[in-house]
């Protein structure tokens, strides 16, 4: 296999990371909403809220929106990048007729460098969403046994 090969092959892994990161936060975004909607249902129908509940309920909230607005950081897309004869953002800033002719008398170095640049770049952005993918659901996690217990404490007075 020629290293351009390998290197498009590398490229090609890094992209599957990235949206492999985007899928899981997506369900976690999800799951996230549906929960808050559940607690927001349940406080407003409950005929009754002790301080148990009520406070539990806006931990709760408190942790799944925090778990919403760390997927929304997640998921927002990083387009700063270098100079790329592969990347849509920089090619998109050129005139098609001044891509064509400077990709037309790029080497085969110079094109190696450029995909070991964007596999690189790529592997940045996808271990940056990874982190934040790992905060995402740590903090999914931290509230479900109080979500659990805020909707039997909710429902128990609705």
């Amino acid at each position: 296999m020629e290293k351009i090969e390998k290197a498009e092959l590398s490229l090609s892994r890094m992209l599957e990371w990235v949206r492999a990161s985007e899928s899981r936060i997506s369900i976690i975004f999800s799951i996230s909403t549906a929960m808050i909607g559940v607690v927001i249902v349940l406080l407003k129908t409950a005929d009754s809220v002790d301080c148990w509940g009520l406070g539990l309920g806006i931990v709760t909230l408190a942790l799944l929106l925090t778990t919403v607005a760390i997927s929304a950081i997640a998921i927002l897309p990083e387009t700063e990048g270098p100079g790329s004869f592969i990347y849509f953002g920089a090619i998109a800033k050129k005139q098609a007729d001044q891509y064509t002719e400077e990709f037309k008398a790029l080497s085969d170095e110079e094109y190696l460098d450029d995909l070991l640049a964007q596999c690189h770049r790529n592997a940045e952005i996808a271990n940056k969403k990874y982190k934040w993918v790992q905060r995402s659901m740590g903090c999914l996690f931290l509230s479900i046994v109080p979500w659990l217990l805020s909707i039997y404490l909710l429902y128990s007075h609705s």
